[in-house]
């Protein structure tokens, strides 16, 4: 398993290592924030990424994710039930949107090992 030490891009380590620190920290909600600005980001450095889940997206939101985010296969999309969604503009450009205010443990890790991973399997050539 990846650590944030893993992380080539500098913007990307230094996003995360705050949101796992939030996480030790307890502060669920920060660290699902961070991690979904972290998400964008990566979205912005890889607009391919950013295009299949617009593609794919009927209604104009992310559809759900579920499993390990595969660059060049299946569009890594924002995990369920989180309670935190990335919805898109009309120009396209993704941006989110809190469906609740208090976060658990469980939620905040979900979202951090998602965008790890994706950070992750995005720097492999």
């Amino acid at each position: 398993m990846a650590t944030t030490a893993d992380i080539k891009d500098e913007a990307l380590r230094e996003r995360l290592g705050a949101a796992e620190r939030l996480l030790d920290a307890d502060q669920f909600r920060a660290a699902v924030e961070r991690c979904a600005e972290t998400y964008l980001l990566i979205l912005r450095q890889h607009p391919a990424l950013a295009q299949q889940a617009r593609e794919l997206s009927a209604a104009g939101l992310a559809p759900p994710g579920g499993g390990r985010p595969a660059i060049g296969g299946p569009t890594p999309v924002w995990p369920i039930g989180v309670g935190l969604c990335i919805a898109f503009d009309g120009d396209g450009a993704p941006h989110t949107t809190l469906e609740k205010e208090r976060f658990s443990f469980s939620e905040a890790a979900t979202c951090f090992e998602f965008v790890l991973d994706l950070a992750t399997r995005a720097e492999r050539p």
